[in-house]
């Protein structure tokens, strides 16, 4: 059985072939290569559990945070336009019932949407960032609303990247 040895520059070698296109097929899209290194670091790690490497000398080996997305192009900011229009969207649905929102939820729950809605329109975090907030998160400093988001708290509590905090 022939053996290998398995180096960070191996991986790195390997991150650059799979970002080369080849004449059969285009590179591999980075967040394709970022969960197949993903994979790799696991299964490294694992052996490392089981005492048959020394150490997972790909830990530490990642793609630049920049070039890993899941989108095949850059999210795009709203235009004005598209953002009279989701706002006028939010404003009809906290108003009263209409025929078109037949069940619709409490008054408080229609206000928490809309603060919610503007909170992270403005803060640019994601939901499940926001979902994490307690009440003791969100204070005034000198007569200053703040929403406290955190990138690692005592709680558990985490963002996805630190571009929000």
């Amino acid at each position: 059985m022939k053996t290998y040895h398995i180096t960070k520059s191996a991986g790195t070698q390997w991150i650059e072939y799979q970002q080369t296109p080849k004449p059969s097929k285009p590179a591999a899209r980075t967040v394709t290569i970022q969960q197949k290194l993903g994979h790799i670091r696991h299964l490294l790690q694992y052996a490392v559990s089981q005492d048959w490497v020394s150490e997972n000398v790909f830990w530490d080996l990642k793609l630049p945070v920049g070039e890993v997305s899941a989108s095949r192009e850059r999210t795009k900011p709203f235009s004005d336009a598209e953002l009279v229009t989701v706002s006028a969207a939010i404003n009809e649905f906290i108003q009263v019932p209409t025929k078109r929102v037949p069940n619709h939820p409490p008054l408080a729950q229609r206000l928490a949407f809309l603060h919610l809605s503007r909170l992270l329109a403005y803060a640019g975090a994601r939901l499940t960032e926001m979902q994490q907030l307690n009440i003791k998160d969100v204070y005034q400093i000198d007569g200053i609303w703040v929403a406290n988001l955190v990138t690692l708290g005592d709680d558990g509590k985490r963002l996805k990247n630190n571009a929000v905090a």
